[in-house]
C-alpha cells in the first residue's frame, strides 16, 4: 500500500506545488513508483510538469471519485506519473462530504495498489477534498514562508483540519540572515515543537526557473541548493515516516 502525503497551506504561494513536486520527483528517482495528484483547480502542478501545448490529457478526477471510473493519469517519466487538476475540480463543492469523502477514499484505495507514495497537492483553501485528503494522508506537510501572514496561515491550517500528531511544518524560501524570519521560525517551533522539520529550503531561483523547463529541480539543477535543501527534506520526511511504516530504505537511499 502507499504512503500518502498531503500537502496543504490555507495561504497560497507557500510553497506547496513546489515542495509536492521536488520531492515526488526525488523518491521516483530513488526508484519508487510515485503519483502526484493535482488536487487545485489551478493546476500548477500540472503545468510545471506536463507541456499540454503537446501532450495530450484530461481531466476526469470528478469522475473517478463519483462513478468509478479510471482516473486519468501522465506518465511524465520513468516511476513519477501526474494526475492533473482543472477547474472541473470545483465542482465537488457542490457534492455532499460523505459522497466525496466515500468516492475519495475509494479511489486512494485503488491507487494505494498501484503506486508506493502518492502526493497530494491540495488548494489554499478549506475544500472539500482538502478536509478528506487532511482526514486520509498519512503525512500532512504543511510549507510556509517564515512570515507574519505565513505563520498566521499555519495556525489557521492546523485549526482546520485539527491537530493530528502526523503534521510535519517546512519553512521554505527561508533566509537566515532576516531577523523577521529567525522570530518567526523561533514563534513557530515554540508553538508546533517538533511538528516544525529541522531541514528548511533557502530561496533559490532554479526552484522558480525549473517550472518553465517541465522539470523538477533535480532534473534541471542537481548542485543547486534548492536540490540540496530538498533531498535534506525528503531525508528528514522519510525517517519520520520510518517510525509509522515499514518503508523501504529506496525511498532515501541511492
Amino acid at each position: 500500500m502507499a504512503v500518502i502525503i498531503a500537502v496543504l497551506n490555507l495561504k497560497g504561494g507557500s510553497g506547496k506545488t513546489t515542495s509536492a513536486i521536488s520531492l515526488a520527483s526525488f523518491y521516483s528517482l530513488k526508484g519508487n513508483k510515485v503519483l502526484a495528484m493535482d488536487l487545485d483547480p489551478k493546476a500548477s502542478l500540472t503545468h510545471s510538469l506536463i507541456n499540454s501545448s503537446d501532450t495530450l490529457y484530461k481531466e476526469g478526477l470528478y469522475q473517478a471519485v463519483l462513478e468509478g471510473a479510471q482516473l486519468p493519469v501522465v506518465s511524465v517519466r520513468e516511476r513519477l506519473s501526474v494526475s492533473p487538476g482543472g477547474y472541473a475540480i470545483c465542482d465537488f463543492e457542490r457534492m455532499g462530504a460523505e459522497k466525496v469523502g466515500k468516492g475519495f477514499g475509494q479511489l486512494l484505495e485503488r491507487l494505494s495498489k498501484e503506486f508506493d507514495v502518492i502526493f497530494l497537492d491540495l488548494p489554499s483553501y478549506p475544500s472539500e477534498l482538502l478536509l478528506c485528503s487532511a482526514c486520509m494522508a498519512d503525512r500532512i506537510l504543511i510549507p510556509a514562508k517564515a512570515d507574519r501572514a505565513s505563520q498566521m496561515a499555519v495556525r489557521e491550517t492546523v485549526s482546520l483540519i485539527g491537530t493530528p500528531k502526523n503534521i510535519d511544518v517546512l519553512l521554505v524560501q527561508h533566509d537566515a540572515r532576516e531577523r523577521h524570519t529567525v522570530l518567526i521560525e523561533e514563534e513557530l517551533r515554540n508553538v508546533f515543537g517538533s511538528a516544525v522539520m529541522d531541514s528548511k529550503v533557502r530561496r533559490n531561483v532554479a526552484l522558480s526557473e525549473s517550472a518553465v523547463e517541465y522539470k523538477s529541480i533535480f532534473e534541471y539543477k542537481l548542485e543547486s541548493s534548492g536540490a540540496r535543501d530538498y533531498e535534506a527534506v525528503a531525508g528528514e520526511l522519510f525517517e519520520r515516516m520510518r517510525t509509522c511504516f515499514g518503508l523501504n530504505d529506496r525511498m532515501q537511499n541511492s
